[in-house]
């Protein structure tokens, strides 16, 4: 009987076939989805840093990637969620696509928003944007067709299309009409230089360069594409985490939103007296290694905490649309994103941000002490 079983799964999987499932959940190297294959449900997919993920076929829910390179050719019926260092998008996308990454290409149709954080965004004339077009980040060129508007924060912006309603863009270096721009609507900007038009360039509302943004209001250095590299970073982490020990965070989770009082306590103390406890006991020399070793636990204990913040940000978030706590990628998705650009705001993010990270270390420590008695 186990002899037939592996035979079984090697011949299903080396020849080609027809997959239909429900919902589907991938993690490894270079991952890919062929052009005959159909996933009824979700597709979750997760591979390296330095390795890519390809998707040809056809997927009826939403799709949620997370890679060094990620290529979409098929379509996909819902939403689309990617988190990469370079994202291909060359297939029909029904619903809305929210990508963070270096470098993002957009060849086909969009039937909800475009949200991007990234470096780089080429939206290519055979591309159509049936809602916003919403970007943070370095460089963009929009050539194909905008359906809504063209807002968010840009270095440099250039545009080549029709956008049906206005673009609304803060700018630090330059705005760029091309000759075959057409605005329906209004545009406004904010930036240094003045804005670069084409002759032919068509603009039927107003354009007005808001000076209060310029030079002086806006931060030039917030808005680099590498200051976006930490975000990414913790991002990319907290999804893999995610995706290895769904279980263990649901469980921390509950435990968070049970004993929240409690686990921030226990938090508090640990980011406090910690590290002065462990020195103490390094300084007696007969628990040298045992501080040296307090040390070092500690250490790991807060790097997790930050690292999982977002995930109970998240769950807080879902409790709040919800009336429940959920651990799902979404909820991860949202709350360390919306973590990473709290830290934006001064102050307000940054307590924000330490409120969780004690609740996480709170709560990994109560789950230590649970684990060891």
């Amino acid at each position: 009987m186990k002899n037939l079983l592996m035979v079984l799964c090697f011949f299903f999987g080396m020849a080609p076939f027809y997959a239909q499932a429900e919902t589907v959940v991938r993690t490894g190297q270079n991952i890919a989805i062929e052009a005959e294959q159909t996933v009824d449900g979700n597709y979750y997919v997760s591979v390296g840093p330095f390795s890519d993920t390809v998707m040809s076929g056809t997927i009826k829910g939403d799709m949620y990637a997370l890679g060094g390179v990620v290529t979409v050719n098929g379509t996909i019926a819902n939403d689309l969620t990617i988190v990469g260092g370079s994202t291909q998008i060359h297939g029909s996308v029904a619903g809305d696509v929210r990508v963070v990454a270096g470098e993002v290409t957009i060849a086909d149709h969009v039937g909800g928003d475009l949200f991007v954080m990234g470096g780089v965004l080429n939206v290519l004339s055979t591309a159509k944007i049936d809602g916003d077009i919403i970007f943070y980040g370095g460089t963009a060129t929009i050539a194909g067709t905008v359906n809504g508007s063209i807002v968010g924060t840009s270095e440099k912006i250039r545009i080549d299309a029709r956008v049906h309603k206005n673009v609304d863009i803060k700018t630090a270096q330059l705005i760029t009409l091309g000759d075959t721009a057409v605005v329906d609507g209004y545009v406004t900007y904010a930036s240094g230089n003045p804005i670069e038009r084409g002759q032919n360039t068509i603009v039927k509302g107003e354009l007005h360069k808001v000076d209060t943004f310029s030079a002086k209001a806006v931060d030039e250095s917030r808005f680099k594409p590498t200051s976006l590299i930490p975000a990414f970073i913790v991002l990319f982490t907290t999804l893999t985490v995610y995706l290895l020990f769904r279980k263990k965070l649901e469980t921390l989770v509950l435990r968070t939103h049970s004993t929240t009082l409690k686990v921030s306590l226990l938090g508090f103390c640990a980011l406090l007296f910690g590290p002065l406890l462990a020195v103490v006991m390094m300084l007696t020399g007969l628990g040298l290694l045992i501080g040296g070793m307090t040390l070092l636990l500690l250490l790991c204990i807060y790097i997790l905490g930050y690292v999982l913040a977002g995930v109970i940000f998240g769950s807080y978030l879902a409790k709040s649309f919800t009336n429940h706590p959920k651990v799902t990628l979404y909820w991860v998705l949202i709350g360390t994103l919306t973590l990473q650009v709290l830290l934006f705001i001064p102050i307000l993010g940054v307590v924000t941000l330490m409120c969780f990270v004690i609740m996480a270390i709170g709560s990994l420590l109560f789950g230590i002490y649970s684990l060891a008695t």
